[in-house]
């Protein structure tokens, strides 16, 4: 059963909440908890964020993935969710429309450095998370 792998905790009822940015039924037509493999964190943090904008007087609030461009593995899950296997594209499928956005790396790097960003620090993160040049 869905509910099964998070005994004790409040997710499944504030997915379910009004104003959710989560589907609930397509949550229902999982037939294993659809967070097991990879997505949990990605589910966690879109809770927190709705459960932010329910309790203030926030009318929206922003959900990115930042992917590296070159890292397939992280991308794939190891059992498809909703039918897909690439992680942001079966998160996206159990949530309403713009729920979440996805950003690659490496256009974030070069959106930093085009508003005054030093060459010294865009050099570090690239070779840090291997970006390759610009």
């Amino acid at each position: 059963m869905l509910h099964g792998g998070m005994r004790g905790r409040r997710y499944w009822n504030l997915m379910g909440a009004d104003g959710t940015s989560f589907i609930p039924n397509r949550l229902a037509e999982q037939d294993r908890c659809p967070f097991r493999h990879g997505l949990y964190q990605m589910m966690r943090n879109r809770v927190a964020l709705d459960v932010f904008r329910s309790i203030t007087e926030a009318d929206w609030t922003d959900f990115v993935v930042c992917v590296h461009p070159a890292n397939q593995a992280v991308a794939r899950l190891p059992e498809p969710v909703a039918g897909r296997s690439n992680s942001v594209a079966a998160f996206r499928s159990l949530l309403h429309p713009g729920s979440v956005l996805e950003w690659d790396a490496l256009e974030v790097l070069e959106a930093i450095v085009a508003e005054g960003g030093t060459p010294e620090w865009a050099g570090w993160m690239r070779d840090k998370y291997l970006l390759g040049k610009a």
